[in-house]
């Protein structure tokens, strides 16, 4: 018997099941919300349909990562254009948005293009990080203007003005806040003095 057409039919429908699968694919935002903190999203790669290359229609409501726990988070702007990696979920996820969980997925759905979410920072290479210092760990804009690089046992910021809001601020133990004073000590005839007021 031979088995190659059963075989060639097989292999015809898994590749066009597969060809259905959302797994993981590079994107960029075309809109992001900061109250929500979802994005509208389009794929980077096009898929092909009735033999044609097409761009996949915008995916709405997209969860963008943000790197954190419950009691810390970092963050950053995200604005049109910022490219990163789409990961489709194996189960429908709006009410794990919605609630948290563990929870049922509402539907059955798998590796949909409605359960995405977003990882920025994954970038294709007319938008790589320009002049990358390849040591220590830091936060900069693209132009370098502002920066802050830390190596071991160094801090380098590079910025036009600095801004610092903190109740006290202390070098080496000594107060150097808004709230410092300094010391004076007799005048001319031994009178002691009182201390200055804070910095003006």
């Amino acid at each position: 018997m031979n088995e190659s057409p059963f075989l060639d039919l097989i292999n015809a429908a898994i590749e066009s099941r597969l060809r259905d699968l959302m797994v993981c694919l590079p994107g960029k935002v075309i809109a992001f919300d900061p109250g929500s903190q979802m994005a509208q999203i389009e794929c980077g790669i096009q898929k092909r349909i009735n033999g044609t290359f097409r761009t996949i229609p915008v995916i709405e409501n997209v969860r963008v990562q943000f790197a954190g726990d419950g009691e810390w988070y970092m963050w950053h702007q995200i604005q049109p254009g910022t490219e990163g990696l789409i990961h489709f979920s194996q189960r429908a996820i709006d009410t794990w948005n919605d609630q948290g969980g563990p929870v049922a997925p509402h539907e059955l759905r798998m590796f949909s293009a409605e359960d995405c979410y977003f990882v920025p920072g994954i970038r294709s290479a007319p938008r790589i990080i320009p002049e990358f210092i390849n040591e220590g760990v830091g936060l900069s804009s693209y132009d370098g203007a502002t920066r802050i690089h830390l190596t071991p046992g160094n801090i380098t910021l590079t910025a036009a003005s600095v801004e610092i809001t903190s109740s006290t601020l202390t070098h080496n133990g000594t107060n150097v806040g808004d709230t410092h004073t300094h010391p004076q000590g007799a005048d001319s005839d031994n009178n002691s003095q009182q201390d200055t007021g804070g910095p003006k």
